[in-house]
């Protein structure tokens, strides 16, 4: 996008994994040149060992023609994307139309198509050659080579062409096939650490947006349109050295999709390139004793292992490259969506604010009142995951906080045996500048009997809330309340607080079902 989007996606971005994509290609060019000079042992062994032929790691279409089983494909599809299971032939001929050499894989369009992982270890092909009128022009280049800097995460962002449901490897390939009107993918992040600080939230802008796209301890993928046609994949070698033996590089191009994986030496060695089929192994590995795998372990785009918050971001760009930013907030932080048109990353402008925030050129300020909650429920319920998740949905239907929900949460025993889970919850809710106190204390005291009546229904009890409305002068500086320890008792709350009785308004009520 038009900020500063350096990928850090912990453990391995998609950057990082194409990046090494082509350190082993290259590695493997190496490998074969030094092959070509020396020889190759397995080009001359008639004994080749046949590992990987069980039928543990074989996938057959027998019985499923027109599929896909385990990493390869059964459909006429397969002769395009040069993905079809070593058997096709024999258990899908109906299917041939007396086509012949159609698992030969230099005979598909496979080399148009990038293998790219875009969630997880979900990998998808993804068009990333140019039209033939775009050879070696700028828009080829950055089709095919990832940008650093400022566009890394566009130049990485998939497109999709709305008419016709075909997916690109960034916008300018989209662009070099003459599609009019590409839209790219929502980029889905990820973070595991309170990396946003108070002033962050009340302030949203580009800096929001660079932290979420560039900490180490946020992650992201991106989500796949819902009429994407897309086709899950496998990154594959399938070239034979010129100097190879001709009936090995023909069993190499011919055999299908059998997938053999070689790990690379070092002290930390990787997961290493992944052949098409044992015959491409057999034709790029240097020597005969080289390490393989017939499981395969791919590179992958990290997730996170906690989801302390997530995002949704938007990139709209149109055909005079001014780019629109929309950041929505997905879960774990609240009420700060916002929207940026950008023309170059030191010219965005605000174009759509939160409630209670006004445009104020590149971010969005806070211009209403904070009142400052704390609500604490107690549940049976041993499912942290879920429990937490029912607090959220609640205190979003309820309250609709401003910025983080922090949680804290202790194990109780409450008679006996029979254990319970107490849970505070800490957050802002904003309110207009001219709201009186008033007007707040019948909404805090509404919403917190609507809370209580949708808490009994999820078995949740002793529901108590205590808040402050902070003064104005706080509303765009960092936070000065501590933050409650984890242990901390309504009681413990409300010694913290009692000390600004003399500045803030401040109410409990309490409720026990």
């Amino acid at each position: 996008t038009c900020v500063a989007t350096h990928l850090r996606s912990s453990p391995q971005s998609s950057g990082d994994i194409r990046k090494e994509d082509m350190l082993r290609k290259s590695s493997s060019i190496s490998q074969a040149e030094r092959v070509c000079k020396e020889g190759h042992p397995n080009w001359h062994n008639k004994e080749t060992s046949l590992f990987c032929d069980s039928s543990v790691f074989v996938k057959s279409c027998k019985n499923k023609c027109g599929s896909k089983t385990g990493q390869c494909f059964c459909d006429l599809d397969c002769f395009q994307y040069g993905d079809c299971c070593p058997d096709f032939i024999e258990s899908c001929s109906y299917n041939l139309m007396n086509k012949t050499n159609v698992l030969d894989i230099n005979s598909s369009e496979r080399g148009k198509y990038e293998c790219v992982a875009i969630n997880g270890t979900m990998y998808v092909y993804l068009v990333s050659s140019c039209d033939l009128a775009y050879y070696d022009t700028p828009l080829e280049v950055s089709c095919k080579t990832p940008k650093d800097g400022d566009d890394e995460v566009l130049s990485l962002t998939p497109a999709l062409d709305l008419e016709t449901g075909v997916v690109y490897k960034n916008i300018d390939c989209a662009r070099c096939n003459n599609v009019k009107e590409p839209k790219l993918w929502a980029i889905q992040t990820i973070c595991e650490e309170k990396i946003l600080t108070d002033r962050d939230v009340k302030n949203p802008g580009v800096n929001f947006i660079k932290k979420i796209l560039t900490s180490e301890s946020c992650s992201f993928g991106f989500i796949v349109p819902n009429n994407a046609k897309v086709r899950s994949c496998m990154p594959t070698e399938y070239k034979c050295p010129s100097c190879a033996n001709d009936t090995l590089s023909n069993l190499c191009a011919t055999s299908g999709l059998h997938p053999v994986q070689a790990a690379t030496g070092g002290p930390y060695p990787d997961h290493g390139i992944v052949y098409h089929n044992k015959f491409c192994w057999f034709c790029a590995n240097p020597t005969f004793m080289n390490i393989r795998s017939c499981h395969i372990k791919l590179g992958y785009r990290s997730s996170a292992q906690f989801e302390l918050f997530s995002f949704q971001i938007l990139v709209d760009v149109s055909v005079d490259n001014k780019r629109k930013l929309n950041v929505r907030s997905s879960s774990g932080i609240h009420s700060v969506d916002f929207e940026l048109e950008c023309t170059t990353e030191s010219s965005c402008m605000a174009v759509v604010c939160p409630n209670g925030y006004m445009k104020n050129e590149e971010r969005c300020v806070l211009k209403g009142k904070l009142v400052q909650t704390n609500v604490s429920a107690t549940t049976t319920n041993e499912n942290m995951k879920v429990y937490t998740k029912i607090l959220e949905d609640l205190l979003q239907d309820t309250f609709i906080p401003t910025g983080y929900v922090n949680y804290d949460q202790v194990l109780k025993d409450r008679k006996s045996d029979n254990r319970y889970t107490q849970t505070i919850m800490r957050f802002n809710i904003s309110f207009p500048e001219n709201v009186t106190k008033l007007d707040v204390n019948k909404y805090m005291t509404n919403k917190y009997e609507t809370f209580v009546k949708l808490a009994k229904l999820k078995d949740l009890s002793q529901v108590n809330m205590t808040y402050v409305i902070l003064p104005p002068e706080s509303v765009n500086q960092e936070p000065f309340l501590d933050a409650i320890n984890s242990t901390s008792s309504l009681a413990a709350i409300w010694s913290q607080l009692i000390t600004l009785l003399d500045i803030f308004l401040f109410i409990i009520i309490t409720f026990a079902m």
